[in-house]
């Protein structure tokens, strides 16, 4: 009688066990991985070839102007968007500005259209831009600490209602707060330099579901534009920005 007893409690543990094993998570219970970065701004970019819905954009063969910017590369989660590059120094080159531009409502019917992508593919709300660049005395990547971050404030003429060129004079840009940025992180070989960068997208109003649409131009210290990205082999003008979904 005392082994039946026995069997019966052990297989009463038993189910006890598995009916805890079957449970499902408790959904208050918050989640370890809600915090983790899909990308983390480090130099190390393992973490782009495992992450999920990365676009990539690259200079076509054979375009003979603008063709620094070799490669580009965006991915956003629901907190950042994030970006990697990589650009072909000129020989002895030691800075490196860049612009970095968004079309954070998905809409190219807002913001600033711009000479350097199609009309209908661009119209950008956010700039990111550097004054010396990324690069460190041309041998390393430095940080984000000489970006400023700009809105696209009024981008309509108001007798025409025509879009205004960015660079237009009568174009209002509003000067924002970087703090929300992460550290630009990557390195130089052999004359190519490779870096990330992530942008919080609180900061360039990005928080809708969607798309946003980014193009950037990198310039050397006289800031003569070197490279252009998303490009096309009809040049400079017909490309559009590349496209970021943003879950």
């Amino acid at each position: 009688m005392k082994k039946i007893n026995l069997i019966i409690a052990s297989l009463a543990v038993i189910g006890m066990v598995c009916a805890c094993e079957d449970k499902p998570n408790d959904p208050n219970k918050p989640d370890p991985n809600d915090d983790k970065e899909l990308i983390v701004i480090d130099g190390d970019f393992a973490d782009w070839a495992e992450a999920k819905g990365v676009v990539v954009s690259e200079v076509p063969a054979d375009l003979d102007q603008y063709e620094k910017m070799l490669k580009m590369k965006g991915v956003a989660d629901e907190d950042n968007i994030y970006l990697y590059f990589e650009y072909q120094l000129a020989e002895g080159q030691l800075e490196a500005p860049f612009d970095i531009f968004f079309d954070s409502d998905g809409n190219p019917s807002t913001g600033f259209i711009s000479w350097i992508w199609s009309k209908e593919g661009c119209g950008w709300d956010y700039l990111v831009e550097t004054e010396g660049g990324i690069l460190d005395n041309g041998s390393a990547i430095r940080d984000l600490s000489d970006a400023n971050i700009y809105q696209a404030v009024s981008y309509t003429d108001a007798t025409t209602g025509e879009q205004i060129d960015g660079w237009d004079g009568a174009a209002v840009q509003k000067k924002l707060d970087l703090n929300s940025f992460a550290e630009a992180k990557g390195s130089v070989k052999n004359g190519v330099a490779i870096f990330e960068v992530s942008v919080a997208r609180s900061v360039v109003n990005a928080n809708k579901k969607g798309s946003c649409g980014i193009g950037i131009t990198i310039s050397d210290a006289s800031w003569a534009t070197m490279g252009i990205l998303p490009i096309d082999e009809g040049g400079v003008g017909t490309a559009e920005f590349l496209q970021v979904a943003l879950p």
